[in-house]
Protein backbone atom coordinates (compact mmCIF):
# COMPACT_ATOMS: atom_id res chain seq x y z
CA UNK A 1 0.00 0.00 0.00
CA UNK A 2 2.55 2.20 0.82
CA UNK A 3 4.24 2.01 -2.73
CA UNK A 4 1.02 2.84 -4.15
CA UNK A 5 0.34 6.26 -2.03
CA UNK A 6 3.84 7.48 -2.81
CA UNK A 7 3.08 6.79 -6.62
CA UNK A 8 -0.16 8.77 -6.10
CA UNK A 9 2.00 11.65 -5.57
CA UNK A 10 3.97 10.79 -8.49
CA UNK A 11 0.52 11.37 -10.28
CA UNK A 12 -0.41 14.35 -8.61
CA UNK A 13 3.30 16.59 -9.41
CA UNK A 14 2.27 14.81 -13.45
CA UNK A 15 -1.07 15.91 -12.98
CA UNK A 16 0.06 19.60 -11.97
CA UNK A 17 2.41 19.91 -15.05
CA UNK A 18 -0.87 19.15 -17.02
CA UNK A 19 0.25 15.66 -18.47
CA UNK A 20 -2.54 13.54 -16.60
CA UNK A 21 -5.75 14.78 -15.82
CA UNK A 22 -6.40 17.75 -13.44
CA UNK A 23 -9.23 15.46 -11.50
CA UNK A 24 -5.73 12.92 -11.08
CA UNK A 25 -5.05 14.56 -7.39
CA UNK A 26 -8.46 15.55 -6.25
CA UNK A 27 -9.11 12.95 -2.78
CA UNK A 28 -11.62 10.81 -2.41
CA UNK A 29 -11.81 9.08 1.17
CA UNK A 30 -8.42 11.07 2.08
CA UNK A 31 -6.68 9.45 -1.12
CA UNK A 32 -5.85 11.26 -4.65
CA UNK A 33 -8.44 9.66 -7.11
CA UNK A 34 -4.98 8.86 -9.35
CA UNK A 35 -4.55 6.12 -6.98
CA UNK A 36 -7.72 4.77 -7.34
CA UNK A 37 -7.01 4.24 -10.99
CA UNK A 38 -3.70 3.14 -10.58
CA UNK A 39 -4.47 0.39 -7.73
CA UNK A 40 -7.03 -0.72 -10.64
CA UNK A 41 -4.93 -0.95 -13.36
CA UNK A 42 -2.50 -2.66 -11.61
CA UNK A 43 -5.02 -5.18 -10.16
CA UNK A 44 -6.46 -5.80 -13.17
CA UNK A 45 -2.59 -6.11 -15.68
CA UNK A 46 -1.26 -8.32 -12.53
CA UNK A 47 -4.39 -11.08 -12.67
CA UNK A 48 -4.87 -11.04 -16.19
CA UNK A 49 -1.49 -11.25 -17.07
CA UNK A 50 1.53 -13.28 -16.69
CA UNK A 51 4.75 -11.71 -14.56
CA UNK A 52 7.05 -11.97 -18.39
CA UNK A 53 4.81 -10.37 -20.14
CA UNK A 54 4.77 -7.78 -17.39
CA UNK A 55 7.82 -7.33 -17.41
CA UNK A 56 8.95 -7.86 -20.86
CA UNK A 57 6.02 -4.93 -21.98
CA UNK A 58 8.22 -2.45 -19.27
CA UNK A 59 11.75 -3.29 -20.77
CA UNK A 60 10.36 -2.25 -24.03
CA UNK A 61 8.33 0.81 -23.16
CA UNK A 62 12.11 2.06 -21.56
CA UNK A 63 13.63 0.88 -24.36
CA UNK A 64 11.57 3.48 -26.43
CA UNK A 65 11.63 6.04 -23.86
CA UNK A 66 15.27 5.92 -24.15
CA UNK A 67 15.42 5.84 -27.91
CA UNK A 68 12.47 9.19 -28.17
CA UNK A 69 15.00 10.94 -25.64
CA UNK A 70 18.66 9.88 -27.50
CA UNK A 71 16.10 11.24 -30.73
CA UNK A 72 16.24 14.49 -29.68
CA UNK A 73 19.37 14.42 -28.65
CA UNK A 74 19.93 14.34 -32.48
CA UNK A 75 17.39 16.80 -33.37
CA UNK A 76 19.07 19.15 -30.61
CA UNK A 77 22.39 18.26 -30.49
CA UNK A 78 23.17 22.13 -30.90
CA UNK A 79 20.95 23.75 -29.04
CA UNK A 80 21.40 21.23 -25.97
CA UNK A 81 25.51 20.87 -26.46
CA UNK A 82 26.42 17.58 -26.78
CA UNK A 83 27.72 15.02 -29.76
CA UNK A 84 25.58 13.98 -31.90
CA UNK A 85 27.21 10.85 -32.91
CA UNK A 86 26.82 9.87 -29.53
CA UNK A 87 22.94 10.11 -29.54
CA UNK A 88 23.40 8.39 -32.79
CA UNK A 89 25.14 5.40 -31.25
CA UNK A 90 22.70 5.42 -28.20
CA UNK A 91 19.84 5.48 -30.49
CA UNK A 92 21.13 3.08 -32.78
CA UNK A 93 21.59 0.49 -29.86
CA UNK A 94 17.95 1.46 -27.85
CA UNK A 95 16.70 0.37 -31.46
CA UNK A 96 18.79 -3.07 -31.73
CA UNK A 97 17.80 -3.74 -27.72
CA UNK A 98 14.05 -3.38 -29.19
CA UNK A 99 14.42 -4.97 -32.11
CA UNK A 100 16.45 -7.97 -30.51
CA UNK A 101 13.78 -8.21 -27.19
CA UNK A 102 10.96 -8.67 -29.93
CA UNK A 103 11.91 -10.89 -31.75
CA UNK A 104 13.15 -12.93 -28.93
CA UNK A 105 9.85 -12.56 -26.66
CA UNK A 106 7.93 -13.43 -30.01
CA UNK A 107 10.11 -16.36 -30.83
CA UNK A 108 9.60 -17.53 -27.09
CA UNK A 109 6.29 -16.42 -26.50
CA UNK A 110 4.12 -15.30 -29.31
CA UNK A 111 1.09 -14.38 -26.93
CA UNK A 112 3.14 -12.74 -24.59
CA UNK A 113 4.94 -10.53 -26.97
CA UNK A 114 1.14 -9.42 -28.51
CA UNK A 115 0.02 -8.61 -24.78
CA UNK A 116 3.21 -6.86 -24.29
CA UNK A 117 3.49 -4.78 -27.34
CA UNK A 118 -0.47 -4.23 -26.90
CA UNK A 119 -0.19 -2.35 -23.44
CA UNK A 120 2.39 -0.03 -25.26
CA UNK A 121 0.35 0.72 -28.16
CA UNK A 122 -2.89 1.11 -25.50
CA UNK A 123 -0.28 3.80 -23.07
CA UNK A 124 0.72 5.65 -26.20
CA UNK A 125 -2.89 5.87 -27.81
CA UNK A 126 -4.15 7.03 -24.40
CA UNK A 127 -1.49 9.74 -24.00
CA UNK A 128 -2.18 10.86 -27.68
CA UNK A 129 -6.18 10.91 -26.99
CA UNK A 130 -4.64 12.71 -24.01
CA UNK A 131 -2.77 15.05 -25.10
CA UNK A 132 -5.32 16.11 -28.30
CA UNK A 133 -8.36 16.73 -25.94
CA UNK A 134 -6.06 19.02 -23.67
CA UNK A 135 -5.54 21.15 -26.99
CA UNK A 136 -9.36 20.94 -28.13
CA UNK A 137 -10.32 22.39 -24.49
Amino acid sequence: MLILIGGSRVNQEVAEEKELPKEFPRLLWGKPIGLLFITLATLILSNTDDLESISTAGSAGFLLIFASVNLVGIKKHQEINTRKGVAVFAFILCAVAFAILTGQQMMKSPLAMILSLSILVLCFLLEYLYQRSQKAG
